[in-house]
């Protein structure tokens, strides 16, 4: 068995977490990446099957490359 902290045994009870001051600023960050991600994604998928293999993309690769170019 495991004991919790009291504060994450609190915490727990009352199904409420401490309040970060960085919460916003993260879903900000998060949002902003997601964008990025799907709009890399949309051009990518324009793209013909052409001219995505001339720089060596295949369609199965476009998500995978769109959630690194968000980074």
């Amino acid at each position: 068995m495991f004991s919790l902290s009291k504060e994450t045994e609190n915490a727990a009870t009352t199904d409420e977490r401490p309040h970060r001051k960085d919460d916003p600023m993260r879903f900000a960050n998060a949002l902003r990446s997601f964008r990025k991600a799907r709009e890399t994604a949309s051009e990518l998928n324009r793209l013909s099957n052409r001219e995505l293999a001339d720089l060596g993309i295949s369609r199965s690769d476009i998500p995978a490359l769109a959630r690194q170019a968000s980074r």
